[in-house]
């Protein structure tokens, strides 16, 4: 039985279909510990900054320096990173935290702009030595550069304004990340994070526009919920 030429191709476009499917419901499910990760991290974080409010820079910096050595430690083939590997990330990140807090005490005006711009240099530095040993990291490493390209145009805004007011410092962290989900959704092809960017995005907006009592506890509501949320959705086949 001979196969027309039309029947071959279609038989081609739905294999190919097939198989972008699975790719994406493997890239969702294997990122799915990770937010779920970032979402408790990101909880116990805001908890420790309401009992050391004058501490935000420290708490934070300890905080994502743990995070993204979990993300960021670098792996051979889809294995887990050792600890060595592990503690190696998360003194490289806390270094670059430890030089942010030294400047933003030069000139506390530029908090903010010097945490985002530590955060840049940590992935940035990381990501560099991950290559260069020919070593992967969890996501990719597409998605961490998105980030610190993301969290490079924040310090640099941050920096040009004298006086950062509270809602937008409040608001940054979860439109970062809407943003780097929007930009992956859309570079990847992947649209539940496009859809989980668009979301928090407006969530935070619709927070920090028309709530005045608590704006803190809010963001901090709709970060968390974010991340945790789209680590469940993404587990979802």
């Amino acid at each position: 039985m001979s196969v027309s030429r039309e029947e071959a191709a279609t038989t081609l476009q739905d294999l190919s279909r097939a198989q972008a499917r699975s790719s994406a419901l493997y890239g969702y499910q294997a990122t799915t510990p990770y937010w779920i990760m970032w979402g408790i991290l990101a909880i116990a974080g805001y908890a420790l900054e309401q009992l050391f409010p004058m501490q935000w820079f420290v708490v934070w910096g300890a905080v994502d320096s743990i995070g993204f050595a979990a993300c960021l430690a670098p792996r051979v083939g889809r294995t887990a990173f050792t600890w060595r590997d592990f503690a190696t990330t998360a003194l490289l990140f806390l270094v670059c935290y430890a030089i942010g807090y030294r400047a933003a005490g030069l000139d506390p005006r530029h908090a903010n702009a010097a945490f985002w711009l530590a955060t840049t240099v940590g992935i940035g530095a990381s990501i560099a030595i991950t290559r260069a040993s020919g070593r992967a990291v969890a996501g990719g490493w597409q998605i961490w550069a998105i980030f610190a390209a993301v969290a490079l145009s924040y310090a640099g805004l941050f920096a040009l304004m004298a006086r950062v007011p509270e809602r937008v410092a409040w608001a940054s962290a979860p439109l970062l990340l809407a943003t780097v989900f929007v930009l992956w959704g859309v570079y990847a092809g992947r649209g539940r994070y496009a859809a989980a960017g668009v979301g928090t995005a407006m969530l935070t907006l619709a927070v920090s526009f028309t709530v005045h009592d608590h704006v803190a506890l809010w963001i901090a509501a709709v970060l968390c919920g974010s991340l945790l949320l789209v680590g469940v959705w993404m587990r979802r086949v």
